[in-house]
């Protein structure tokens, strides 16, 4: 069984959602897509709410285009979206801490600079290794405040230090390719050398890769 109605409905409808649908999940992002959806009669429908979209789920995000989705019940849509609205209320609540990596000149022992490494502390999990929660907050774009976060952290840290008379050195941030990509680097690293009173020449920013 084929479930297919007009385009002009479907553009209404989108419509009216996008004015009156609001998401009851605290912390949850409003957002949603249209598709339709061939149900082959076994199960039940309701369980088309569970679409596997691990693999073309994040790219309809945002999405304005009509998308035509095999539905199958999974568990994997809902386990994203638990992870997204765990991940968005972590950098809400500032759950991240900086560790600094220290490079050290090879003859002489002295330090030189220092990498700025993020990492997440769940209240329920502990801590969240890297490669769990950098590739959801690059593909849902929350890479952005996180990396806004991480910026302003390095620049208080750094002003902590001076002003308890230590020593500072340069600390390298890892900027994603997505924030290359929507610019405004340059505007929240000015900021925050402003707002601490601290030299350009003390936070650099580099690639992911």
């Amino acid at each position: 069984m084929v479930f297919s109605v007009g385009l002009a409905w479907r553009k209404k409808q989108a419509e009216e959602l996008r004015k009156a649908y609001h998401l009851a999940i605290d912390g949850a992002r409003e957002g949603f897509y249209m598709v339709r959806a061939i149900y082959d009669g076994r199960g039940s429908p309701i369980d088309f709410v569970l679409v596997d979209c691990n693999e073309r789920g994040a790219s309809l995000i945002g999405s304005t285009k009509e998308h035509l989705i095999d539905m199958r019940f999974s568990a994997k849509l809902l386990n994203r979206m638990r992870n997204e609205q765990a991940l968005q209320r972590a950098i809400k609540d500032a759950q991240f801490e900086l560790y600094y990596q220290p490079r050290v000149d090879t003859f002489s022992g002295e330090l030189r600079s220092m990498e700025a490494l993020v990492r997440w502390r769940h209240p329920e999990r502990g801590m969240v290794p890297p490669v769990e929660f950098i590739p959801l907050a690059e593909e849902t774009g929350l890479i952005v405040g996180l990396g806004e976060l991480v910026a302003r952290n390095v620049c208080r840290q750094l002003a902590a230090w001076r002003n308890a008379g230590l020593s500072v050195v340069p600390v390298s941030i890892n900027v994603s390719p997505r924030q290359f990509s929507q610019g405004g680097l340059s505007t929240l690293f000015t900021s925050c050398l402003v707002e601490y009173g601290l030299d350009s020449s003390l936070v650099d920013d580099f690639g992911t890769g």
